[in-house]
């Protein structure tokens, strides 16, 4: 079972986990970067990645940034409908700074 922690640039993982995994076959596809053998990071995602995560055998996505945060991010409501027109599981675990909410 796959999760995805989902906008995890709100944890500064913008990049890859370590600096050697720079190589390709590091990469799962596009955003999604493996963290562990059953955890998933990226930035970011909309309602459209969804099933891209999907296709990845993710089984639950994890957002860890809250509403506002940045100008023209997707609403975690948003995120939150389109996991579970996938049949998704999704929690929001809201991180400001050091807080989390």
């Amino acid at each position: 079972m796959k999760r995805l922690i989902a906008c995890a640039a709100a944890l500064g993982l913008m990049g890859p986990p370590l600096a050697a995994a720079e190589k390709k076959e590091d990469v799962v596809t596009g955003q999604f970067v493996p963290l562990a053998d059953d955890y998933l990071v990226s930035p970011q995602i909309g309602p459209e990645d969804i099933a891209a995560a999907k296709a990845l055998g993710v089984t639950l996505i994890i957002n860890n940034r809250p509403d506002g945060e940045e100008f023209g991010q997707p609403k975690g409501a948003e995120i939150e409908a389109a996991a579970k027109a996938a049949s998704l599981a999704y929690v929001a675990i809201p991180v400001r700074g050091m807080a989390i909410g």
